[in-house]
């Protein structure tokens, strides 16, 4: 990590603060150079390779070759109930977030300031902030605890494989 990186990383910082700051005081104006100094960190192309991969896992995860058949039976279904639909919707929808997740990820490695121990910390916590996330409803709405661990385990895992995208394209510049 050389003294420039240190820099830029101590500016994203400031930049974010700034950025919460204008979010919350809503009377100080939002300047766009503070998303441009962070989001040039950034590894657009561990986005893209993570996103892809969650992307193709969760056709996988949810087809009949993984646990098509075990999370149709959590969610009372049938094959015929989905046949019908249009994926198109869900298509967009999962895309979408993988890019979020992928992005955040990405600028929790960037903000990690070169330290791969931070980096999984953090990503570990993100994983046990959505996986106890994801058990509330599951109780309190009598959901199948089959259904949270299909769930569950499928948004750890692509956490995993977008961190290990990301850590991949961070730590070794």
């Amino acid at each position: 990590m050389n003294y420039v990186d240190n820099i830029i990383k101590a500016r994203c910082l400031f930049c974010l603060s700034e950025m919460l700051d204008s979010f919350i005081n809503f009377d100080s104006p939002l300047d766009l150079d503070l998303f441009y100094v962070f989001f040039s960190g950034i590894s657009y192309t561990a986005i893209i390779i993570g996103t892809f991969i969650c992307f193709l896992l969760d056709y996988f995860w949810y087809s009949s070759l993984i646990f098509g058949g075990v999370w149709l039976d959590a969610i009372n279904k049938t094959v015929k109930d989905i046949e019908g639909k249009s994926p198109f919707k869900g298509f967009v929808v999962t895309a979408i977030l993988h890019l979020c997740s992928s992005l955040l990820i990405s600028g929790i490695g960037f903000l990690s300031n070169g330290s791969i121990n931070l980096f999984i910390f953090l990503c570990v916590l993100l994983g046990l902030i959505l996986i106890s996330r994801m058990l509330l409803p599951t109780v309190f709405e009598g959901r199948s605890i089959k259904l949270w661990f299909i769930n569950a385990s499928y948004q750890i895992i692509c956490l995993f494989i977008i961190a290990i995208s990301n850590g991949l394209f961070i730590f070794n510049k």
